[in-house]
């Protein structure tokens, strides 16, 4: 029996849109964890403009607004900490 390993991406299960799936966390500069964050709430964004149905997107742009909040108080707190 032969078997061929499949590439990591073939092997992570996909999510459903507005569900965030665990990343793992990588050490990234404060200026790429920015640019992330913008990304990150563009395309979530996207996903409310798309959604199915007024309720879909509220649920959707409800929970956007919690995590990029947190999400934005933890870079701009990181910022005004002084440098090494």
């Amino acid at each position: 029996m032969l078997c061929t390993a499949a590439p990591l991406a073939a092997q992570t299960k996909p999510t459903a849109p507005g569900t965030s799936a665990a990343a793992p966390r990588i050490d990234l500069s404060r200026e790429a964890r920015e640019s992330q964050y913008f990304a990150d709430l563009s395309q979530r964004l996207r996903e409310v403009y798309r959604a199915p149905g007024d309720g879909r997107a509220i649920a959707l742009l409800s929970h956007a607004i919690t995590e990029f909040q947190a999400r934005r108080k933890g870079l701009l707190a990181e910022a005004a900490r002084p440098g090494p």
